[in-house]
């Protein structure tokens, strides 16, 4: 699983406390393509966090998406800067995900995004 964050090169001076995570949730938790990754670091005085995952595809899987779902939820930690749980941050799941969470979009406004 791959994440790319592209900063211009006039910003990149802002961007401090990088710091990365993965947390793996295929083959007994430690191997294979799913999972999730992510990526957080503050940009001027605001911190952001950005995670791509990979989940188990198929009609029958929605339990083991929202398994894994809650395990990178729970795991997905950063080793500089703040301690601030994933929970802090926006996580957009496309409704085709089948995952059983709910979609904090939707209960928004664009302008409170």
């Amino acid at each position: 699983i791959l994440l790319f964050v592209y900063v211009r090169s006039t910003h990149i001076s802002k961007c401090t406390l990088i710091s990365r995570s993965s947390v793996p949730t295929g083959f007994m938790g430690i191997a294979g393509n799913k999972g999730g990754v992510g990526i957080r670091f503050r940009f001027y005085e605001t911190d952001i966090c950005f995670v791509n995952s990979h989940f188990a595809s198929g009609d029958g899987q929605t339990q083991r998406r929202n398994e894994d779902y809650h395990m990178i939820e729970s795991r997905m930690a950063f080793t500089d800067g703040p301690t601030y749980s994933i929970k802090d941050y926006l996580w957009y799941t496309p409704t085709a995900a089948g995952i059983n969470v709910p979609n904090p979009q939707n209960s928004l406004t664009p302008s409170q995004w």
